[in-house]
């Protein structure tokens, strides 16, 4: 082989060599550069999915607390409305006016205390048959209600002596 020979191979080889080196290069570059895209994707996507989880958390939140005034006093009046109810004998103004509370103020309520108002309220409709037939269920039920409103509205329970006057109000007695 010549001179011309061997610098032309060697020159080949070099640009051969060079240009594996730069395909590769760039190959490795172009799937990097899809992969990040694929990445800053599936980023974006969990970016707008969870702006959209927080708008509607924040939007839940917002309407909850826009009624919280409104809540707590409806809370207040059940209180007031029950305890009408306890140390009423055989008023039935005092029912009536559950009754009108319960139809206007019933979806302000948490849960657990429209359903103990509603039994409440119930038992009071029968009082007389409640206290002759079953006096002990019937003080127990009408008692339970307390108890309720406060773990519901996160106040703390009746204290003994509040528990006391109560119960000495009750009809039972």
């Amino acid at each position: 082989m010549n001179a011309l020979q061997l610098t032309i191979t060697v020159a080949a080889t070099g640009l051969a060599a060079y240009f594996g080196a730069y395909l590769r290069a760039m190959g490795t570059q172009r799937a990097q550069t899809e992969t990040i895209g694929k990445i800053t994707q599936i980023q974006e996507t969990i970016k707008h999915q969870n702006s959209e989880i927080l708008e509607r958390l924040k939007a839940k939140e917002q309407l909850r607390l826009a009624a919280i005034d409104k809540r707590l006093e409806a809370h207040q009046l059940a209180f007031r409305f029950w305890h009408a109810m306890v140390t009423a004998k055989n008023d039935t103004a005092a029912i009536i006016e559950a009754s009108n509370f319960w139809n206007q103020n019933c979806l302000y309520l948490e849960a657990s205390v429209r359903s103990a108002f509603i039994d409440a309220l119930n038992l009071a409709r029968t009082r007389e048959a409640a206290m002759r037939d079953t006096p002990d269920e019937f003080q127990t039920s009408l008692m339970a209600f307390p108890k309720i409103l406060f773990d519901a509205i996160q106040l703390p329970p009746l204290s003994p002596s509040e528990q006391r006057f109560l119960e000495a109000k009750s009809p039972h007695q």
